[in-house]
């Protein structure tokens, strides 16, 4: 949200259009998923790249605030079985945050603030 809203005052002030990301991949109205269940396309955070849990974006009430945010589920496999120790996981977490930063859709506050709860989680 904050690179967003920065990009849109340097869009507004300077010309300077927004990064861009592929749409989310639909197929006949299908929203087209990786092995984890995470939607392809869009703006890929590094917790989509580098999954603990799958977010499905759907499947909460209709009507209901909550249902913009979708569902947050297990992984279909062990988080310990994608990441055999702590190293694996914070490394491409790292990588994914940066290129995301580069891209323009993280500010250098909030991939640093990635990067460090990544560094402190306990995955796996």
């Amino acid at each position: 949200m904050n690179a967003a809203l920065v990009r849109l005052t340097e869009w507004i002030t300077d010309g300077t259009p927004p990064p861009s990301a592929p749409p989310i991949t639909v197929v006949a109205g299908v929203i087209q998923r990786d092995a984890f269940g995470i939607a392809l396309g869009g703006i890929r955070l590094p917790e989509m790249d580098v999954p603990t849990q799958t977010q499905t974006g759907v499947g909460n009430l209709p009507g209901l605030f909550c249902g913009l945010f979708g569902r947050t589920l297990p992984l279909p496999v062990p988080v310990s079985s994608l990441y055999t120790n702590h190293g694996k996981y914070v490394s491409p977490f790292v990588q994914a945050t940066n290129d995301l930063r580069k891209a323009g859709f993280l500010l250098d506050p909030d991939a640093e603030e990635l990067k460090m709860l990544a560094a402190e989680s306990d995955v796996p």
